[in-house]
């Protein structure tokens, strides 16, 4: 069921069972988007505005998007993060080698959120210098400490691990559980060594020796990659940060789509044997691809209505969020600098002219 509440968090009304109903979760972010379907000919229908709020029994949701249809509207509803989203740094945001748990508190004072669970124990320094909110701050934090979050919604509060989910022994195998398995691999940001650099020019040198970390388990090939970050003031993080990002791109990018049939929910006879969740690792065996190897769980789409159409996405994740949003802002960044490059020229070559 799902409860409505208006824009001044009062519950207004309840629709038992929404059409297509959807929920999307994300492992990177922690995020997780609902969508579903309501007859326009329901009782409710004026009760479904935009920047109401959407409840299910674990979330609180934001109706963000409605579009009309002959005989049903379309809805989707996104987590409801509205106080992190409105603590603003207008000047940006600094957290100088302390814990997660100390930066997020931090960012999130006033807002009402609160940092529950924390295993994260490691020091290191948070740098935004551009304006920012504090859900940005979570995920430089996820991206900075390497580590994953759980949030609820209703509570309020962000859950901190080094990684979530386990490795249960589930497994996707096709004439049981998977029923369709797709995969897309490429190299495109391989490297096998890797140069860090921290504050004030610090090498790895002065602990191992050389300035780089090698890791060649999946291929013999020296690639190198500069890595500069000034907010690493010391040797010992730098080293430990830049191996963990080298045991991650000296390998292969692999990302799996699977559909799936959710049997643990479906049979008690499957809970212990084929329950997974966000962030588990599962064992994938499909004979059509020749597949046979353990992933973790990055994003899952649910249908609770018609779990037949489950989605799962399986990867050796190795960009977080974040770093996925700093390429492509300075990918945009940099084509925006080229077009107004050209655009000078094009003004100078016309002044010549004339």
């Amino acid at each position: 069921m799902l409860q409505i509440y208006d824009d001044q968090h009062r519950r207004i009304a309840g629709i038992d069972d929404p059409d297509d109903l959807k929920i999307e979760k994300t492992l990177s972010s922690g995020d997780k988007q609902i969508s579903f379907s309501y007859p326009k000919t329901g009782s409710e229908i004026e009760n479904l505005r935009a920047e109401y709020y959407i409840r299910t029994k674990d979330d609180e949701y934001v109706l963000k998007e409605i579009s009309t249809g002959e005989n049903k509207n379309s809805y989707v509803a996104q987590l409801n993060i509205e106080e992190l989203e409105s603590q603003e740094f207008l000047y940006g945001f600094e957290s100088v080698t302390q814990t997660a748990r100390a930066c997020l508190e931090f960012a999130f004072d006033g807002t009402g959120w609160t940092v529950g669970i924390c295993t994260v124990t490691k020091r290191r320094t948070v740098s935004i210098d551009e304006t920012c909110n504090a859900w940005d701050v979570l995920q430089e934090v996820m991206d900075t400490y390497r580590c994953e979050c759980k949030i609820d919604s209703i509570q309020k509060r962000i859950d901190l691990y080094e990684v979530i989910g386990m490795d249960r022994g589930a497994y996707f195998i096709e004439g049981l559980n998977l029923r369709k398995l797709t995969l897309k691999s490429d190299t495109y940001d391989f490297y096998t060594r890797i140069y860090p650099v921290g504050k004030d020019g610090i090498t790895p040198e002065i602990i191992l020796g050389v300035p780089y970390i090698d890791n060649h388990q999946y291929s013999d090939k020296v690639i190198p990659r500069y890595w500069k970050d000034e907010r690493y003031t010391n040797t010992t993080s730098l080293i430990e940060d830049a191996t963990a990002k080298i045991e991650e791109m000296s390998r292969p990018y692999k990302a799996y789509t699977a559909e799936v049939v959710d049997l643990a929910k479906a049979s008690e006879k499957y809970k212990d044997i084929l329950s997974y969740g966000i962030g588990d690792t599962v064992t994938l065996v499909s004979k059509k691809t020749r597949t046979k190897e353990k992933q973790r769980i990055v994003k899952i789409t649910e249908y609770p209505e018609t779990p037949e159409k489950n989605t799962v996405e399986i990867s050796n994740a190795r960009k977080t969020f974040a770093e996925i949003q700093k390429e492509e802002t300075a990918a945009a960044t940099e084509e925006a600098i080229s077009i107004s490059n050209r655009a000078t020229k094009k003004v100078l070559e016309i002044g010549r002219a004339s």
